[in-house]
């Protein structure tokens, strides 16, 4: 987050949204080689990760690995084209020192316009990106509940591409036409998605920001309206300009997602599972459908339950012996 943002204040502030609800897909949040995957690749991909507390992100105050992984994306629509562009992060261990935020449930709708929101991430602050890392929040406007963004910022097309030509060069802007006016032409997903910033006293978010929260304060209370899902404007040489689209936690699927974050059915099960005597219990994978507990009486089919880190006899591994389980599972 560059332009007017300052250090976010009071550490919880930013840090943890209950069940981690962030965003899934991927590292820059704006349209430019945005291609669907699936959510075994995305497991596959973020299974190390960690969550860190603090506000320095180099040098967190305190790091829990990720367990595992619910997504929302349906790649039906919105700006982003990922449809529900939010993810529920579950943790290995429990944060005990970092208060959760409050999730919004009544929708943003047109009412909102014109307020001023927080927003807070650890991206790039300056237009070169070699500075990132660090929790910044500012102030942005949200400007538009429906239609497209980019003619809220633009009315006239010409002024678009006129600004886009300052920035980024004539030659930049005929050899990407068609991404140029497919994004003029992109409207919210109503219902799922507001636009918010690009006005004149606004911060603006920026790559690295992606999944932080829009926040305002109710009752006291920060509550959390978005997820940062998608910059508005494309180029390479100003990247982050013309405020961003936020992901609502209140449309129907982005719902049954921190409705199901915030209650586990996999609680208190660990990641590769565990044996409850000859009985395999482990919490299934995301590409399994809904995040259930699912057990295995082993003992039916004439065999006993191995624990994971328990020695695999069945797996291949001439050179090492035994290889370790990483799964509950059942055999010999």
């Amino acid at each position: 987050m560059h332009g007017d943002a300052h250090r976010a204040p009071g550490d919880p502030h930013g840090e943890a949204l209950r069940g981690a609800v962030r965003r899934g897909a991927g590292k820059h949040p704006d349209r430019r080689g945005v291609t669907p995957v699936t959510e075994t690749r995305y497991i596959e991909y973020f299974k190390e990760m960690y969550f860190g507390v603090g506000f320095d992100s180099n040098a967190p105050r305190t790091m829990v690995q990720l367990d595992s992984v619910q997504l929302c994306n349906d790649y039906n629509d919105g700006f982003a084209g990922l449809g529900c562009d939010m993810a529920a992060y579950h943790l290995k261990d429990a944060i005990a020192d970092v208060a959760p935020l409050d999730v919004a449930t009544n929708e943003l709708g047109d009412q909102a316009i014109g307020k001023k929101f927080s927003a807070i991430g650890y991206g790039f602050q300056n237009e070169t990106e070699t500075t990132f890392g660090t929790r910044k929040a500012g102030t942005l406007t949200l400007r538009a509940t429906r239609g497209a963004p980019l003619q809220v910022l633009y009315p006239n097309s010409a002024d678009y591409v006129a600004a886009l030509d300052q920035t980024e060069g004539a030659g930049w802007v005929n050899n990407n036409t068609a991404l140029v006016n497919q994004l003029y032409a992109t409207s919210l997903k109503e219902g799922s998605e507001v636009f918010a910033g690009g006005a004149g006293d606004d911060a603006q978010v920026c790559h690295g920001d992606s999944g932080g929260p829009l926040l305002m304060k109710v009752g006291g209370k920060l509550v959390v309206q978005g997820v940062l899902s998608a910059l508005t404007i494309p180029g390479t040489k100003q990247k982050c300009q013309g405020g961003a689209v936020y992901e609502l936690p209140t449309s129907s699927p982005a719902r049954k997602l921190v409705d199901s974050s915030l209650h586990d059915p996999c609680e208190g099960i660990p990641s590769g599972g565990h044996c409850d005597g000859d009985v395999a219990v482990r919490c299934t994978h995301p590409d399994e459908g809904d995040r259930r507990v699912v057990r295995t009486d082993c003992s039916e089919l004439l065999q006993r339950c191995i624990a994971p880190g328990a020695p695999d006899l069945d797996a291949e591994a001439p050179d090492a012996g035994a290889a370790a389980a990483s799964e509950v599972s059942c055999g010999d």
